[in-house]
Parts: C-alpha cells; sequence; structure tokens
C-alpha cells in the first residue's frame, strides 16, 4: 500500500480545521458554478441497517450511516445556498481538534469554513422532470467526509444525475446522527495498514449498498419518490471510495459501471478484476512510475501491475492520467480560499479548477456512455479540449 498517498487524504480534514484562514465570516465565498443545466439540491437521511451490527465505537447496537444525497432540484432563482460544511458538523469536528490540538487552533476557524458554500440547495424540491434521473452511488476517501468533493458531485448532478454519498460511521472525521448524538472517528483505525483497509471494505461495501437499498425502497411519499431510475445505476469513489465503488459493483448486478478516482484497489476486485464498464483516473506520479520503471519500489510495482489486471478485465475498461494533477486534486481542496498555498502546491502543477473540470468532463463522459447510452466522442482518445488528459482503453 502507498502510504503517503492515504496519508495525504487523512491529512486533508485537518488541514481544513487547522490551518490559519483567510477569510472571515462576513465574505462568503461560493464554489464555482456547476456547468450543467439543472439546479441542484442536498440532503441528508440517517439510516439504521437492522441486519448488521456495529463492529466499532462505543455503541454496541446496529450499523447506522449518515447518507447525503445530492440531486437535480426545482430550487427558485436567489435561494440560500448551502454551506459547504453544515455549521452542526463543523462544530463537533472544531470542538475535536480544540480537545486534541489546542494550539493550532485560529479564533476564526468556525466562521471561515461556514463562510464557504456550494451552489446546491438544502433540501430544495426535487425536479419532476418527464425522465427519471441516473443515480450515482458514492463513497469518500479514507477519514473524509462527501461534502468535501461537492465541486465535483454538483457539477455531476447538474448534468442530470442522482449522487447518493455515505459517511462512513466510525471512519469520518465526524459523524452527527439523530438526536445530536456524535461519533467520532475511532482511534482503532487511526493507523490503518493494507490489512485494515482488507478489513474495512466489506463493511464500506456494505453501507453503499445498504444505501442503494434504502433508496430504492424509499416511502412513495417521500420526497424523491419517482426521480430516480433504478435500471440506471453506477458507483464511484476517490482514494479507498474508489476500491469500494467497484466491490459494491462486483458484488450487486444492478450497478452497471464504477469508478475508482485515484484509488489503491483492495478485495475481490484486486485479484480477479471487474467485468463491467469501468474506469481509473490516476494522477500523474503513476505516469511517472510507468516511465521509469527501474526506480519503482516492489510496492509501486505490485499497484500498477493490479491496476493493469483490473483495466484488463473491465468491458471495457478505460485508465484517465490527468497531466500535472496530485491524489487530492479530486476534491475541493484546491478551491478552498482558507487552505494555504503551501497545501494547494502540494496538488501538482495543474491550476486546482482545471483538474477538478477535466475530471467532471470524464466522470459525465462515461455515466452518459455506460448509463445514458449516449455517444461520447471524448471517449475515443485525446481532446483538443483537454489535451491534459491521457486516455487509454483496454477490452475495446
Amino acid at each position: 500500500m502507498n502510504r503517503s498517498r492515504y496519508t495525504t487524504a487523512w491529512l486533508f480534514t485537518i488541514v481544513v480545521a487547522l490551518c490559519p484562514f483567510r477569510i472571515t465570516a462576513q465574505e462568503s465565498v461560493v464554489l464555482p458554478a456547476p456547468s450543467g443545466p439543472y439546479a441542484v439540491g442536498r440532503t441528508k437521511y440517517d439510516w439504521v441497517d437492522e441486519s448488521r451490527r456495529e463492529t466499532l465505537g462505543s455503541e454496541a447496537g446496529r450499523r447506522e450511516i449518515v447518507v447525503f444525497v445530492w440531486y437535480p432540484a426545482a430550487a427558485a432563482p436567489g435561494a440560500t445556498k448551502a454551506a459547504w460544511l453544515p455549521p452542526c458538523w463543523a462544530d463537533q469536528l472544531l470542538a475535536y481538534e480544540l480537545k486534541t490540538t489546542p494550539e493550532l487552533l485560529s479564533a476564526q476557524q468556525k466562521e471561515s469554513i461556514e463562510a464557504v458554500h456550494t451552489n446546491a440547495v438544502v433540501d430544495a424540491p426535487p425536479l419532476r422532470d418527464r425522465t427519471k434521473f441516473p443515480l450515482l452511488l458514492f463513497a469518500p476517501g479514507y477519514n473524509q467526509l462527501p461534502t468535501s468533493y461537492s465541486q465535483l458531485i454538483e457539477d455531476i448532478v447538474s448534468h442530470g444525475y442522482v449522487v447518493a454519498a455515505i459517511v462512513p460511521t466510525d471512519f469520518a472525521p465526524v459523524t452527527m446522527l439523530s438526536g445530536h448524538r456524535v461519533v467520532m472517528r475511532s482511534d482503532q483505525i487511526k493507523h490503518a495498514t493494507a490489512e485494515t483497509f482488507e478489513k474495512v471494505l466489506p463493511i464500506w461495501t456494505a453501507d453503499m449498498l445498504f444505501a442503494f437499498t434504502r433508496l430504492a425502497s424509499t416511502d412513495p411519499r417521500g420526497p424523491l419518490h419517482g426521480v430516480i431510475d433504478f435500471g440506471k445505476i453506477g458507483a464511484f469513489g476517490h482514494s479507498f471510495g474508489g476500491a469500494t465503488a467497484f466491490e459494491a459493483a462486483l458484488v450487486e448486478p444492478r450497478i452497471k459501471a464504477a469508478i475508482n478516482l485515484d484509488g489503491d484497489m483492495f478485495g475481490a476486485v484486486a485479484r480477479n478484476g471487474l467485468p463491467k464498464p469501468i474506469a481509473i483516473f490516476e494522477d500523474e506520479r503513476n505516469l511517472e512510475h510507468r516511465n521509469n520503471p527501474e526506480s519503482l519500489s516492489d510496492h509501486e510495482r505490485q499497484r500498477l501491475a493490479t491496476y493493469d489486471l483490473v483495466l484488463r478485465h473491465g468491458k471495457p475498461g478505460y485508465r484517465f492520467t490527468i497531466r500535472g494533477a496530485r491524489h487530492m486534486s479530486f476534491s475541493d481542496e484546491g478551491m478552498l480560499p482558507f487552505v494555504p498555498q503551501a497545501e494547494k502546491a502540494s496538488l501538482g502543477t495543474i491550476a486546482p479548477a482545471r483538474a477538478l473540470r477535466i475530471a467532471e468532463k470524464y466522470v459525465e463522459a462515461f455515466f452518459d456512455r455506460y448509463l445514458k447510452d449516449l455517444d461520447v466522442p471524448v471517449l475515443r482518445g485525446t481532446s483538443r479540449e483537454y489535451p491534459e488528459l491521457i486516455c487509454k482503453k483496454f477490452n475495446g
């Protein structure tokens, strides 16, 4: 396992919580607007899986998770934009960091986080178009929250998708359950190893499939009833969430296509592949490794071999490499005004907004092709509009 790759992901949430901020509560900042024709709504659910017992944490009850759902909305012009991180979640995260590392806190933390807004509207009425929208299941990176990918998710939704993103209780930095119950990340998984990820993968996979099951059985009187086309299901995720998306697609036949955003492979997929339409997005380091194989460690060599095995089993498989991008380029990190420039510099040489635009375009193109059955020219090879993107197709 590439420890540095996952360590970077772990640190993002802490950097967001701890770094000195450059904005105040009076200076509201909105992430760049989505490029699609649909307005975006955001809601969340708190669901209990009665079929599973909790394996971590202090409560020995049934497995309970929060699911954020973004959807095409009939939002009124001028409606209030959703906070990047819901205030109650930000409060708990900051309280935790105040307790553990008080010397690093800034007096403007809470105000700075709450000043950043997305382009979604909380609990906006869903758009009830003449056609239903495909559903994409999403898993965040290890120790991440789904809202850390608001820019990417909202753009996808603006092009006619519903995205349901899990918050893996005990593995996220903070989870706010109903009744003001708070679950912080379990100390049992603070220092993860490859063995840890193998053990955790079935839990996350079950969380993703449970969210799918609950959405598919939504009360006919519920707000999203009649909005989702359950014949068109995809899955995607970032980092460890990417491995989760692939494993869920292997287990659940109704998931027709899946994307892994720069995540190491684990579980059955790493051993045997995934015979469905799949795509793996990489940062530029994998390209560098392929060009200099003699300098690779055993782990790096094994990682590339596993990627190639999985892609060869895809039907088809796509490998997308974004020149100049790094592991966290798929998240909001580069778009947040309170993240220091030194941290943003670790995202690589490509501008953060450009990296996200390319990721958005090709995630949408892939699902448009394999869920909506559309002809998508950018999947055929190099695009003049996106020369930073290197596309290689396997089995097709």
